[in-house]
């Protein structure tokens, strides 16, 4: 399950023209790495086909975009993620002037590792020997 989450701030509007001041400048810096990134998107997508990563895509854009106003901090939380919700996740933002940002990231759902429970009868003593690559496994 999705779930999205905003941390509104009030802001004085000197310091918002400051930062678009500064965003403005570093825009076209932004634009060159931007082409070079959707070049090599093919390349991280291998395991992720064309279809999978636009279901996904609309998944998210249509229970989360969103206007913000004043916000300084926003996520998405994915509360019970399956292995089929892994995938690049990529959050832009833009504001009313125009200007765009964006960050992406990696997801990684492994598949449930519990060992399931298991009842054994014993008569006399035995020992047993419990290994585990993740300390959460023993309960």
């Amino acid at each position: 399950m999705l779930a999205h989450e905003d941390e509104d701030e009030d802001e004085d509007e000197d310091e918002d023209e400051d930062e678009d001041e500064d965003e403005d400048e570093d825009e076209d810096e932004d634009e060159d790495e931007d082409e070079d990134e959707d070049e090599d998107e093919e390349g991280e997508y291998e395991n992720d086909p064309k279809e999978k990563r636009k279901e996904k895509c609309a998944r998210v854009r249509q229970a989360y975009e969103t206007s913000l106003r004043n916000a300084r901090r926003s996520k998405i939380v994915i509360s019970s993620a399956k292995p089929e919700d892994s995938g690049r996740y990529e959050c832009i933002a833009e504001s009313t002037s125009g200007h765009r940002a964006s960050l992406a990231a990696q997801l990684l759902v492994a598949h449930d590792t519990r060992i399931p429970e298991t009842n054994i009868s014993v008569r006399g003593k035995m020992n047993i020997t419990l290994v585990t690559t993740n300390r959460s496994d023993v309960t």
